[in-house]
């Protein structure tokens, strides 16, 4: 998607994204999961990390870190430090030093014109290619539910960053399975450091 600041041009097929043809197609449409995915590497202790974030404006501060926090790095090229539980909680490894992470679900389907589209969207032209799909954000435990402006996405981003509902929610419920493990381990490692500190002292 693309935002142009011009007018209508003719070589785009304007389309309403809003009409109530688009939403009800988008309403019946397939879901996908979207994610981002991140390199990651495990830190140590007392290592000097410069968090860079480009949210708008650049900005950047310079921490120490813990052992075993890990070092987040996007597609983008920023990079940040987050505790080794929140990793667990929010990032599942797909291959050694490479994560994924879900940010949420759509519904889409591809462009049906068949060439390129334009559309005002909050008082914006946006556009896409004759390959771009029409997505439109849904509530993550109530899919049919829409909860966001329709918007364009172009077929190569579409493809790296959208998945199938059923591959999505695989790697959803091993994302869960994994947190849970890890509180499984961080509850019996408790329990066992509970039941050492409550034993009796044999002073004998």
């Amino acid at each position: 998607m693309t935002f142009d600041e011009t007018t209508s041009r003719p070589d785009r097929k304007p389309v309403d994204l809003d009409s109530t043809e688009i939403l009800d197609l988008l309403g019946r449409a397939p879901a996908y999961g979207v994610y981002v995915t991140v390199r990651y590497a495990p830190t140590q202790k007392s290592q000097t990390i410069v968090t860079s974030l480009q949210d708008g404006i650049f900005r950047s501060d310079v921490r120490l870190t813990d052992r075993g926090e890990k070092l987040i790095i996007n597609d983008l090229g920023e990079h940040w430090v987050i505790s080794n539980a929140d990793f667990w909680r929010l990032f599942y490894p797909r291959e050694p030093h490479v994560a994924i992470g879900f940010t949420g679900w759509v519904r889409a389907f591809e462009n049906p014109k068949g060439e390129p589209v334009e559309s005002v969207v909050n008082g914006k032209m946006i556009t896409g290619g004759a390959g771009c799909w029409f997505v439109v954000p849904v509530e993550g435990d109530q899919l049919e539910r829409i909860v966001g402006e329709p918007y364009f996405v172009e077929a190569a981003d579409f493809a790296g960053a959208y998945m199938p509902e059923a591959e999505a929610a695989h790697y959803f419920s091993r994302l869960f399975t994994t947190r849970e493990r890890v509180k499984e381990w961080f509850r019996t490692r408790f329990a066992a450091v509970q039941n050492r500190l409550e034993r009796p002292i044999d002073n004998r």
